[in-house]
């Protein structure tokens, strides 16, 4: 097993907080090393067909105003088939790709950051003229541009996903076949170290059958720490993608 490159190269330790790289880099690397995972490839010898996909997102900007995590269930479809997905090319995928090539999770996703950023950062005028629009997260990102802000939202938060593992190669997002623990024990302390790193001020659960799944998390230690859930981004609900009524459905966790 080779258990040495966790974060790639110097862009990314330039852009990611030091203390913050240094603390996610001990989590993976111990985690790695308890389940037998391969830090180039994320396979397993042991369960051959399953891998670690990806790393999480951190955007370039995040600690800069208040610390917005999303989490989902799972990852969906293997990113990078033969090695894990770095750092780097996950932010390049999320904060790299151009807006009005973002799917219903990310464009939803961004709509959401913005909302939850647009007092800190002065952007409430931007929000109402999203929602007047009333139009889908998606159709504003690919053809009402004017409407949104300089800056992109999504620069500011962070994601990751409850379950880490996926089907190699695994080509399709939907369903739910790999939420599932392999490791429950070394998972979810995974997941507080994580979290524990990240140290969000808000943290959004992208999924309603995340109702009593957070029991045992150490979010709700942290004072101050503000807990949402609510449908995926991508939910079909009548208007559902639709900002304003998708940040209506998010509702306090606890």
């Amino acid at each position: 097993m080779n258990h040495g490159h966790l974060l790639g190269s110097s862009f990314e330790q330039t852009v990611m907080r030091p203390a913050l790289r240094r603390n996610l880099e001990k989590a993976y690397s111990g985690f790695f090393e308890e389940m037998g995972i391969d830090a180039d490839t994320g396979c397993l010898d042991r369960l051959p067909g399953k891998k670690f996909a990806t790393y999480p997102y951190v955007g370039s900007k995040y600690g800069d105003t208040k610390k917005i995590l999303f989490v989902g269930l799972d990852i969906g479809k293997d990113p990078r088939p033969d090695r894990i997905q770095s750092f780097d090319e996950r932010r390049a995928s999320i904060e790299g790709k151009p807006l009005e090539c973002h799917n219903p999770h990310m464009a939803g996703t961004y709509m959401t950051a913005l909302y939850f950023l647009k007092d800190g950062l002065d952007w409430d005028s931007h929000w109402r003229k999203i929602i007047r629009a009333d139009v889908s997260g998606q159709k504003v990102l690919r053809y009402w541009d004017d409407l949104l802000p300089s800056e992109n939202p999504l620069s500011y938060c962070a994601l990751t996903n409850y379950h880490k593992f996926v089907k190699e190669r695994r080509s399709h997002r939907s369903g739910g076949t790999d939420r599932s623990y392999l490791n429950r024990e070394l998972e979810r302390k995974l997941l507080n170290e994580e979290l524990e790193a990240l140290n969000p001020d808000i943290v959004v659960f992208q999924s309603e059958k995340f109702e009593g799944k957070v029991e045992g998390l150490n979010l709700k230690k942290k004072a101050g720490v503000r807990l949402y859930v609510g449908p995926h981004p991508s939910n079909r609900s009548k208007g559902g993608r639709k900002p304003n009524v998708y940040v209506s459905s998010i509702n306090p966790l606890g």
